[in-house]
């Protein structure tokens, strides 16, 4: 289970209204975390500096060592798109996750 500092489900249904007027439910997942979305979406290449007189410390990967820099090339990364692939794979089995429900449903009409 996600801790809800981090984000995860929401509550239940939101209602919303559409742009053309139609009132309708939202429902989803959510993080807090601003890294989320780079680890959704990916980053392009860029520079991060430190603020003068302090350093950027971070540990490499895969070894863990400590590094201090004042100046790091962050080379970029595909995201990993994890929220779209949950989608599409429930999107995929709804069949198969809906029908005892709209049987249950069907049957108390």
């Amino acid at each position: 289970m996600l801790s809800p500092a981090l984000g995860g489900q929401r509550d239940g249904p939101e209602s919303v209204e559409h742009a053309n007027g139609n009132a309708g439910y939202e429902s989803g997942v959510r993080s807090f975390d601003y890294v989320a979305r780079f680890a959704e979406h990916g980053v392009r290449a860029h520079t991060v500096e430190s603020k003068p007189g302090r350093w950027l410390v971070f540990r490499s990967w895969p070894t863990g060592r400590l590094i201090r820099a004042k100046i790091v090339k962050q080379r970029g990364y595909a995201g990993h798109h994890v929220v779209r692939r949950a989608l599409d794979a429930t999107e995929a089995a709804f069949p198969e996750i809906a029908q005892p429900a709209l049987e249950h449903w069907t049957r108390g009409r």
